[in-house]
């Protein structure tokens, strides 16, 4: 019976002769492994990065001298994530805000257009605003004692609604987050639009007026 022979074992000689022919037989043998691949030397494909999205830890607003942590994430066509990426961050206008190292500082009033870069030149960005904020007042009419008191006055449902929504106003201004403290106003204003009872429609009145405020400072 004939037996076949693997292309290494086709390339050995019968009897090793002089070192030419060793040398010989040695050239072939690594042709012949090369031509194959190398055997076990191959592995998976690298994901190569096709889109960058950028994000803000809190959102696409800073007040000046304010700071925001910036997270680029790259995915491939198929969107699967790239790991171990080094991104090269840039700001279209550094005298609104500076970006080193993924974080971003507010520098003047304006916008800016903040881009993240994989070494293969993929970007994505994020569009940013910059506000001159007063967040020492926001936090005094946040904490003022007869808004807690027209808060506490309320009906349960209303309370419930209008208690939620004034706390964001702090927590946006004790994270810098001008955008939470937005969504603290319109949810406000949005509360006193739409009360019902007469007398939470007095109070929330009365509440809308220091959100209005807040509104302003921001």
């Amino acid at each position: 019976m004939r037996v076949s022979l693997s292309p290494v074992e086709s390339a050995i000689p019968p009897s090793f002769g002089p070192p030419s022919t060793i040398r010989v037989w040695a050239a072939t043998v690594i042709g012949v492994l090369l031509a194959c691949g190398g055997g076990d030397s191959s592995g998976p494909d690298t994901p190569q990065a096709a889109s960058v999205v950028v994000t803000s830890n809190i959102g696409a607003i800073i007040d000046v001298g304010g700071t925001a942590q910036l997270t680029a994430v790259a995915r491939t066509s198929g969107g699967q994530v790239v790991p171990d990426i080094s991104f090269t961050w840039s700001s279209s206008n550094g005298t609104v805000a500076s970006v080193a190292g993924g974080v971003v500082s507010g520098v003047a009033p304006g916008t800016t257009i903040l881009t993240a870069t994989t070494p293969s030149s993929v970007q994505g960005s994020l569009n940013l605003q910059v506000v001159q904020a007063d967040l020492p007042l926001v936090t005094a009419l946040q904490a003022d004692a007869f808004a807690a008191t027209l808060i506490a006055a309320l009906t349960a449902g209303s309370k419930a609604t209008a208690q939620s929504a004034w706390t964001e106003c702090g927590s946006g201004v004790s994270t810098g987050n001008i955008t939470e403290i937005k969504g603290c106003v319109d949810a406000v204003q949005s509360s006193a639009a739409a009360a019902i009872d007469p007398t939470d429609r007095v109070l929330l009145a009365v509440l809308a007026l220091y959100a209005n405020e807040i509104e302003r400072l921001i």
